[in-house]
């Protein structure tokens, strides 16, 4: 029966990851080019939706805001990709920033998280949502201290620590945005986290859990070589 559902699952992977990564950039492309002859209307609405939490936009460096937009297509293609295109897109230097720690600090959660989160037990608001959604991650990882996880996309770091901290597992995060992870570090000084500046598919070494969250686009078929097998899927998922 094993061996049944280990080819099937085998047989999904092998099928549903090209498909998945044809037909998701596709979309995200159309969403894009949809939104693109917005902008004049996506700029008023983003710079009025960021003034609310004191974040300031503006293509000119010399007034000193909190993100410099220095490609006009960003107003699209964060309204297109939300918050994974708003990291896309600083990666891809469509914007920056002169203190990315004081602008995260403005728009982020005390965890450092900024994906989806998850309203249950009388959270209300996005960073109660936030624990919730990290204490999800851990019931479903089923942690236990001493073990090892790797945080694949860590981000600013918020998984790792939150993990580290209160399930007593040593803890990678790794991340190709450099600003990101020298970020991460000085928010996990004094926890078991080791961040890493370099690209998922040069790590090396075995660990007890693998998180992925909200960065799936960022996979190719190539997952499947080399010393990522289906037991990350089945992580994942």
């Amino acid at each position: 029966m094993n061996v049944i559902l280990n080819t099937v699952e085998d047989i999904f992977v092998t099928v549903s990851v090209p498909l998945y990564d044809t037909i998701v950039p596709i979309f995200r492309k159309v969403r894009f080019f949809i939104l693109l002859p917005f902008t004049p209307i996506l700029k008023l609405i983003t710079d009025h939706a960021f003034a609310r939490i004191g974040v300031t936009l503006d293509s000119d460096m010399k007034s000193h805001p909190d993100m410099v937009i220095l490609d006009k297509r960003f107003y699209a293609r964060l309204w297109s990709d939300q918050l994974i295109g708003l990291e896309e897109m600083y990666v891809d230097e469509w914007w920056k920033t002169e203190n990315i720690q004081l602008l995260f600090d403005k728009i982020i959660t005390e965890h450092m998280q900024h994906s989806a989160g998850y309203y249950v037990n009388g959270a209300t608001t996005y960073a109660a949502s936030q624990v919730e959604k990290l204490k999800l991650i851990a019931s479903k990882l089923e942690l236990k201290a001493g073990m090892t996880l790797l945080d694949v996309g860590c981000g600013f770091g918020g998984l790792a620590k939150f993990m580290a901290d209160r399930h007593g597992v040593s803890a990678v995060g790794v991340t190709i945005c450099e600003s990101m992870s020298k970020a991460a570090r000085n928010h996990c000084i004094g926890s078991k986290v080791t961040i890493k500046h370099q690209h998922w598919r040069e790590m090396e070494g075995k660990f007890d859990r693998i998180t992925i969250i909200e960065m799936w686009s960022g996979f190719t078929s190539t997952l499947r070589h080399g010393p990522w097998d289906s037991a990350l899927y089945r992580i994942y998922l």
